[in-house]
C-alpha cells in the first residue's frame, strides 16, 4: 500500500499514465525546481537502525517498508485512479491510520508538494475574490444606470471573446453568368420604367463599346441614357454630373438633349435664368435635327415657365404658380432600331462642319412671299456680335448694343436653326447666350440680365419679357394642357403688373373653355382675389361659392372660405362675415386659416360694436400668431385693436397693460400716434390724468398726419377741462380750431369749447355754441350727448321750452336704451319746471308724454 505522502502527491501532480495540462509560462518559472516531479524530490530522513531489509516474493511489506524509501519513481495508480494497493490494504486501514497520525503533525516529515498545493489554493482564492467582487462592480454599475436612464432597454455589446458558431465549410460561389444585353434591350426596360436594370444595362454596353471610334455617339447616347435614369431615380446631383459630360458631344441631339435635361434640373432647384440659357442652348443645337419639332416646343414651354417664376419671385407669389407636371419628351422613344439610333445620332454633325470658319446666313428657298421671309442660320462656336450683325444686315434690322459689355458680346454660339424669321433667330442667339432680346418692328435691344442697375429695371423686365413668350407661343403651340397652364401663369402676370383686367380675361377664358382642367379651381380663386381688390365684393363671392359649387374636393378649401368671410365683411355683411369665420375656425383645416378665421371674427365683432367678443378672438388670434412666430404689421394691427376692445369692454387695466408691451417696440407711424392715443384715453379713464397728459406731450402735432393732430389736441383739452384748466384747454382749442381736418373735426372741437364756457359758469355762451355744433354733428352717437346736455343747459337758463323739443326730437330716434332714460328723466324736469304736472308724471315714469295739441306722443 502507497504512503499517505504519496497519495496526497498523487492527488496534487497528474500521473504519468495521462498528458500534463500545459500551464502558463509564469507559472511555469515561479514554481520550484526542486519540486518539478515527485520523483525528483529528496527522501525524507529515517530514524538509526531502521534500514532496507531484503524480502521474499512472498512476504508483504512492513509499514515502514511501505514509506518512502522504496516507492517507485512516480505515484503507482490503478487504471480507476487509486492509488496501488488500496484494495489488498483494507483490513488494516485503522490500525495504519493510528500509527500514521503523530507522523501527519510533523511538519519535516511532509511532502513539499503539500506546500506547492497549499500556495495554489490562495492564488485561486484571491481569484476567486477578485472575480466576485467585479461582478458585485458590474451589478452596481448596472443598478445606477437604469436609475440614471430609466426602464429603457440597451442592446448588448458583442463580446469579442463569445466563440464563434462553427460555418460548415460550402463550395466557393459560382460566378454569375453575364445578362444579355442590346440597344433593344435597353430601349425596352427604359421603356418599362425599370430605371435601375436599364443604367445598368447602359454601364454594360458602354464597357462593351470602349476604345471603339465608331461607337463614340453610340456611347454619347448611352451616358444620355444613364442620366435620365438617374435623374428618374431621384439622383439628381449624379444626374448632373453625367450630363455636364455630354455638353461637348459632336451629336447636336445628344447634346441638346442633356441641355435641356439639365434645364429642368435647373428649373427644380430654383435657378430660373440658368434654365433659360441652357433651353435656349437645346433649340439652338436641335434646330439641326429634323423632326426635332416637339422637342423644341418642350424647350420654349420650359422657358416661358422658369421665366414666369422668376418674375413671380419678385412679388413673393412663385410658389402659387402650381407645377407643369407634363410627360418627358425623349427624342429616342419609339426609334425602330440601332441603325436608326445611329441615324440620329449623326444628324447634323456635318451641317455644323460647314459653319466652322464663318456663320452663315441666308434665305430658305421655296417658302410664300405672304409668310415673310424665313432663314437658315448656322454658326459653330463664332462670336455672337458677328452672327447678330448677319443677320441684321440680311433682315435689315437695327440692333442697340449699349446695355451689353463687349465682353459679353464676344461669346462663342453653336446654332443651328431652318426655316426661322429673323426675330427667332435673334432670340435664340440672345437666350443661348444668357441675353434677353427686346423686339420692336426692326429696332431690337439687348440686355444682359445679370448686370442691369437695379432690380425694379430686372422686374420690369422679366416680366414683360414672360408676357411676350407666352403671347408667341400661344401663336404656334397646340397642346390643349400647355395652353391652359399658360393662361393661368399669363393671367398671373398680368395681374402683378396692375393689369387687373387682363388677369380676369385669362381666368374666365381658362374656367369657361378648360372647366374641367385642374387649374379650373385655381383660376375661380385668383379670379375672385383680383374682384376683392376691384372692391367688386358681389363678383368675388359669386366666384367662391362657384367653386364650393363646382369643386367640392379642392384641397385649399381654407383658402376659400377665408376669402368669402373677407367678401362678405367688406361687402358689410358682418353677421354673414362672423358665421363664416367662426365656421372656418372650428373646422382646423390648417393653422394658417384658423389664424385668419380668428382675426377676421375679431375684425367683426369690433365693427359691430361687441367688444367683448371682439377681444376674445382678437386673444385667440395674438395667442396663435405669437405660436406661430407671426410678427408683421396685421398682428401689431390686431394688439392694437384688442388694447382698444378692452378699453370699451371696461377692462382698461387690461388694455393698459396691452399698449404698454405694444408700445415696446418700434412701432411705425401713423400706428404709434393711434396707441399713444388709446394708452392716453385708457388712463384717463382710470382717472390718473397726469399720466394721460405726459402721454399726450409725446405727440409732436406737428409731424403727425392733420388727423391725429386734432385727435391729440381734443384729448388735450378734455383732459385739462377735468383736472380744471378750462381756460387753457380754451386757448388750445382756438388755436387749433383753424386748422381743423373735417367740419366734422371743427364742430367736435366747438362743442368742446362750449363744456369749457359751461364750467366758468358762462351757460349762455355755452348754450350757443353747443347749437351751433349739433346741426353738424348727424345722428352720431356724440350727437346725443350734446343733444342731452344742450337740454340740460336749456333747463337751467330758464327755457323749458327748448329743452322739451330737444328731447321730444331725440326720443323720436333710435338710440340706446341708456340716453333714451336720461332723454325723457329732462324731460319730465322740463314739465315740472312748466308746472305741467301732468305730463311731468307721465314723463318721469318712463312714458313720452302727448304734447300739447296732440292725440299721440
Amino acid at each position: 500500500m502507497a504512503d499517505p505522502e504519496e497519495q496526497n502527491a498523487g492527488e496534487t501532480d497528474e500521473s504519468p499514465a495521462s498528458p500534463p495540462e500545459p500551464s502558463p509560462p509564469t507559472e511555469q518559472k515561479a514554481e520550484n525546481p526542486d519540486a518539478r516531479h515527485p520523483a525528483a524530490e529528496p527522501d525524507p530522513p529515517q530514524p538509526p537502525g531502521e534500514g532496507p531489509e531484503p524480502q521474499s516474493a512472498g512476504d508483504a511489506p512492513s509499514d515502514r517498508e511501505a514509506g518512502t524509501e522504496n516507492a517507485p519513481d512516480g505515484p503507482q495508480t490503478t487504471a480507476n485512479g487509486e492509488p496501488a494497493g488500496a484494495s489488498a490494504s483494507a483490513p488494516k486501514s485503522a490500525e495504519r491510520q493510528a500509527r500514521r497520525e503523530p507522523r501527519l503533525s510533523l511538519e519535516p516529515f511532509l511532502s513539499p508538494s503539500i506546500f506547492k498545493r497549499r500556495r495554489r489554493r490562495s492564488h485561486w482564492l484571491w481569484v476567486f475574490f477578485a472575480l466576485n467582487t467585479a461582478a458585485l462592480a458590474g451589478l452596481l454599475v448596472y443598478v445606477l444606470g437604469v436609475g440614471l436612464h430609466g426602464d429603457k432597454p440597451s442592446a448588448p455589446e458583442p463580446t469579442e471573446t463569445a466563440p464563434k458558431a462553427r460555418q460548415p465549410r460550402t463550395s466557393p460561389p459560382t460566378p454569375p453568368m453575364p445578362e444579355a444585353v442590346s440597344w433593344q434591350t435597353v430601349e425596352e426596360t427604359y421603356a418599362a420604367k425599370r430605371y435601375g436594370a436599364a443604367m445598368t444595362q447602359c454601364i454594360q454596353l458602354l464597357e462593351a463599346a470602349k476604345g471603339n471610334p465608331r461607337d463614340e455617339l453610340m456611347r454619347d447616347y448611352l451616358r444620355l441614357r444613364i442620366a435620365q435614369c438617374q435623374r428618374n431615380l431621384g439622383r439628381r446631383r449624379d444626374a448632373r454630373n453625367t450630363l455636364v459630360g455630354l455638353v461637348d458631344s459632336r451629336s447636336p441631339i445628344v447634346r441638346g438633349s442633356a441641355l435641356l435635361e439639365t434645364a429642368s434640373l435647373d428649373t427644380a432647384e430654383n435657378q430660373y435664368l440658368s434654365a433659360r440659357t441652357r433651353a435656349y442652348g437645346a433649340i439652338a443645337l436641335l434646330g439641326a435635327v429634323e423632326g426635332t419639332g416637339p422637342l423644341q416646343d418642350a424647350c420654349d414651354f420650359l422657358i416661358a415657365e422658369a421665366l414666369t417664376r422668376k418674375a413671380l419671385a419678385f412679388f413673393n407669389d412663385a410658389e402659387n404658380l402650381p407645377p407643369s407636371r407634363l410627360p418627358e419628351q425623349d427624342p429616342f422613344a419609339g426609334v425602330e432600331s440601332e441603325q436608326a439610333v445611329r441615324a440620329m445620332v449623326l444628324a447634323g454633325v456635318e451641317r455644323l462642319r460647314y459653319a466652322t470658319f464663318a456663320p452663315k446666313v441666308h434665305l430658305a428657298q421655296g417658302k410664300q412671299a405672304d409668310r415673310g421671309p424665313r432663314w437658315t442660320v448656322t454658326s459653330t462656336g463664332a462670336p455672337l456680335e458677328e452672327l447678330l450683325c448677319r443677320v441684321a444686315g440680311a433682315a435689315d434690322l437695327t440692333i442697340d448694343w449699349r446695355a451689353v459689355e463687349p465682353r459679353t458680346r464676344s461669346r462663342p454660339l453653336t446654332l443651328c436653326l431652318s426655316n426661322a424669321t429673323d426675330h427667332r433667330a435673334i432670340e435664340v442667339a440672345c437666350g443661348a447666350a444668357g441675353l434677353v432680346a427686346r423686339l420692336a418692328g426692326a429696332d431690337v435691344s439687348i440686355h444682359d440680365p445679370r448686370t442691369l442697375a437695379t432690380s425694379d429695371h430686372l422686374q420690369d423686365m422679366l416680366v414683360k419679357e414672360a408676357i411676350s413668350l407666352w403671347r408667341r407661343l400661344f401663336l404656334r403651340e397646340s397642346d390643349g394642357k400647355r395652353l391652359v397652364y399658360g393662361h393661368f401663369a399669363l393671367g398671373m402676370l398680368y395681374e402683378h403688373a396692375g393689369d387687373n383686367a387682363g388677369a380676369l380675361a385669362e381666368y374666365r377664358l381658362l374656367t369657361q373653355r378648360h372647366a374641367t382642367s385642374a387649374l379650373a379651381p385655381h383660376a375661380l380663386l385668383r379670379c375672385a382675389t383680383v374682384r376683392i381688390a376691384l372692391r367688386d365684393y358681389t363678383g368675388a363671392r359669386e366666384d367662391l361659392l362657384a367653386l364650393l359649387d363646382r369643386h367640392p374636393n379642392f384641397p385649399d378649401a381654407d383658402v376659400v372660405y377665408l376669402r368669402l368671410g373677407q367678401t362678405a365683411m367688406a361687402a358689410g355683411l358682418l353677421d354673414e362675415a362672423v358665421i363664416t369665420f367662426k365656421r372656418l375656425y372650428y373646422y382646423e383645416l390648417s393653422q394658417s386659416s384658423k389664424i385668419g378665421a380668428a382675426l377676421g371674427a375679431g375684425n367683426c365683432y369690433a365693427a359691430l360694436g361687441k367688444p367683448k367678443a371682439a377681444a376674445e378672438w382678437l386673444t385667440r388670434y395674438v395667442n396663435l400668431a405669437h405660436q406661430a412666430g407671426q410678427k408683421d404689421e396685421q398682428t401689431t394691427r390686431a394688439g392694437y385693436l384688442l388694447a382698444t376692445s378692452l378699453r370699451e369692454d371696461g377692462r382698461s387695466k387690461e388694455a393698459r397693460k396691452r399698449l404698454l408691451l405694444l408700445l415696446e417696440a418700434d412701432l411705425k407711424e401713423p400706428l404709434r400716434t393711434e396707441a399713444l392715443l388709446e394708452l392716453a384715453r385708457t388712463m384717463t379713464d382710470l382717472d390718473d390724468f397726469p399720466a394721460a397728459f405726459a402721454v399726450l406731450q409725446r405727440i409732436d402735432t406737428t409731424k403727425v398726419p392733420p388727423p391725429l393732430a386734432d385727435k391729440t389736441v381734443l384729448l388735450q383739452a378734455q383732459i385739462l377741462r377735468q383736472i380744471h384748466l378750462p381756460g387753457r384747454a380754451v386757448r388750445l382749442l382756438k388755436n387749433r380750431q383753424a386748422e381743423a381736418t373735417t367740419p366734422r373735426t371743427a364742430a367736435l372741437m366747438t362743442v368742446e369749447l362750449g363744456r369749457c364756457y359751461a364750467d366758468t359758469g358762462d351757460l349762455e355762451r355755452a348754450r350757443g355754441l353747443l347749437t351751433e355744433a349739433l346741426p353738424k354733428l348727424g345722428q352720431d352717437p356724440p350727437a346725443n350727448e350734446v343733444a342731452l346736455e344742450l337740454a340740460r343747459m336749456c333747463l337751467d337758463t330758464d327755457q323749458a321750452a327748448q329743452a322739451i323739443g330737444l328731447c321730444r326730437e331725440l326720443l323720436i330716434r333710435d338710440v340706446p336704451e341708456t340716453v333714451r332714460r336720461r332723454a325723457v328723466s329732462t324731460l319730465g324736469a322740463a314739465y315740472a319746471h312748466k308746472r305741467d304736472h301732468d305730463r311731468a308724471v307721465v314723463a318721469l315714469t318712463g312714458e313720452v308724454p302727448v304734447p300739447e295739441g296732440a292725440t299721440h306722443p
